[in-house]
């Protein structure tokens, strides 16, 4: 229900706002406000399928459900035919993982590659050793981390570029990281203050700190 509030607050004065008053819990409503049939529980299965690739198995291998991210992946990865529409045996590439996990109950997340579409890709598989109403089962998802593996080739890339010019160069060169802490120096450095560049890392640049004295010997602040 909305009502009509005259505002008379200082500085405020004949402002008009609607507000709605508060629903009071009625104390036995009606049943038929109570939904007859409230909404199940668990993931919707259109959910599961766009997913990535998942299953759920037993011990010895027989697969009871997949989404189709796995059947693509299969097909790609484990040379399955192309015309397989479901996967009812555990391919050659999982029967190690559940043999493992039935001995020790446990499997380190681990890289699967597979070309699909015609663009390589790298999944990250996590396997899991559960129980469905006494029985042992076995559930697991594969994660696409390709982007993620291209970020990471691309920052060794820079690495290896800076580790290049730091080599090659005269000058000072040195990289902190937030918190003004050395995390990368140059040679030159070492031939300046008669220490090792390794024996710099993670010392602090900060204008209190004796390594700025000896690697700033310009900084107004420490010469004052």
């Amino acid at each position: 229900m909305t009502e009509i509030v005259r505002h008379t607050s200082a500085g405020e004065k004949g402002r008009i706002y609607s507000r709605r008053r508060p629903v009071r819990k009625r104390v036995g409503a009606p049943a038929a406000m109570v939904p007859a049939n409230p909404p199940a529980a668990g993931p919707h299965p259109g959910l599961l399928e766009h997913l990535g690739p998942a299953y759920v198995a037993t011990p010895d291998g027989t697969l009871t459900w997949h989404n189709d991210a796995f059947v693509y992946l299969a097909r790609a990865a484990w040379n399955l035919p192309d015309e397989t529409k479901a996967v009812t045996t555990a391919p050659e590439g999982l029967r190690n993982v559940f043999e493992t996990l039935t001995s020790t109950g446990h499997f380190d997340p681990s890289r699967t590659r597979a070309e699909i579409g015609g663009v390589a890709r790298t999944f990250r598989g996590r396997h899991f050793l559960g129980d469905s109403n006494g029985t042992p089962v076995i559930y697991g998802y594969f994660e696409d981390i390709s982007r993620w593996i291209a970020s990471e080739q691309r920052l060794a890339a820079l690495d290896d570029k800076l580790s290049d010019v730091i080599r090659s160069t005269s000058d000072w060169v040195w990289e902190t990281d937030t918190d003004m802490r050395l995390t990368e120096v140059s040679a030159r450095i070492a031939a300046i203050t008669g220490a090792p560049p390794r024996k710099r890392i993670s010392e602090s640049m900060s204008c209190r700190s004796g390594t700025c004295r000896s690697l700033l010997r310009g900084c107004r602040t420490c010469s004052s």
